[in-house]
């Protein structure tokens, strides 16, 4: 973490490749323990987009354990749920802790910009969803950690966390019963809407291929979905957990800022998390390295939290 506390940058494409540098090294340290815990590959569509891993707790459970699933960012364009190399064990690091914690962890890959438009990303989402709770008890080994399946948290980065809202807050988009099913959201530095002139950060490259023009993009931006939400289904959505690396770009940091005074205002149960000296890149990184976790233990307690309540 010395390392990421003297970038002065907070651009992303600037920090990127100095804080993989630095928790590259520490995440080859702990290979063996990152590489020990179980973990299974399946399918849940019909392309290689529609793959996902599952990372099981180490520990045999006499009880089902909570699923959750990490949604990656990649700027809509790009992401892969194992990164390539010599960064592959980039999210297998993220299962492997929260593995350790008692979660069944999934990790989808879902489809990217130019080959999907919205909501095509977030119906993938659902879909995965869906195929765990219907297939993953019955397609896991013999001996393997069962699955609470009425007991999934999704936690979404950047703009996975854009997709999970999406997920969440579309009409129509997710059945009841299944949304019922998920007892809380971890959005991390999320894209929440059309960055404020004067700032980096936009959806403007985006804004055709992904959002079918301006119009289309801001009605269905996370923010405004979030505002749409009929008054009657506002005590239906998950509890909130939003995330942010205290060195976020400022673009980041207004939007994460909106995106929680609305969930307010609107009474949903939102609370704000700062991880102390941490980059956009540098949250999902850091875990099994044996360096800023703390987000992290925070994180899953307040998971748990949500379980016992």
């Amino acid at each position: 973490m010395e390392t990421i506390a003297k970038l002065e940058d907070r651009e992303i494409q600037k920090v990127l490749f100095p804080t993989l540098g630095a928790f590259l090294p520490l995440l080859a340290q702990n290979k063996d323990a990152i590489t020990g815990v179980p973990v299974k590959t399946f399918s849940y569509g019909n392309t290689p987009r529609h793959q996902l891993d599952v990372y099981y707790p180490p520990t045999p459970a006499s009880t089902p354990r909570p699923v959750l699933f990490f949604i990656y960012g990649g700027g809509f364009t790009s992401g892969e749920r194992t990164l390539p190399a010599p960064a592959n064990l980039g999210y297998a690091n993220l299962g492997a802790y929260f593995a350790q914690k008692g979660f069944i962890v999934v990790v989808p890959d879902y489809r990217l910009v130019p080959h999907v438009k919205f909501p095509g990303p977030a119906e993938d989402i659902r879909d995965a969803v869906a195929w765990v709770v219907d297939n993953l008890n019955k397609s896991s080994d013999p001996g393997i950690a069962q699955a609470e399946t009425s007991s999934i948290f999704i936690m979404g980065h950047s703009a996975g966390a854009a997709h999970t809202c999406t997920t969440a807050f579309y009409p129509g988009l997710a059945p009841a019963e299944l949304k019922q099913r998920i007892k809380g959201l971890v959005l991390m530095s999320g894209a929440y809407h059309n960055f404020p002139a004067g700032t980096k950060g936009d959806f403007e490259d985006l804004k055709d291929v992904y959002w079918s023009g301006e119009e289309h993009m801001k009605k269905n931006e996370p923010l405004q979905l979030l505002q749409g939400v009929p008054d009657s289904e506002v005590a239906k959505i998950p509890s909130l957990l939003l995330v942010e690396g205290e060195r976020e770009p400022e673009w980041l940091q207004i939007v994460g800022k909106d995106f929680h005074k609305e969930a307010s205002k609107r009474g949903v149960h939102a609370e704000k998390l700062i991880a102390k000296g941490h980059n956009h890149i540098s949250l999902s990184l850091a875990l099994s390295s044996g360096q800023g976790e703390e987000w992290a233990d925070s994180a899953a307690e307040w998971m748990l939290a949500r379980l016992s309540s």
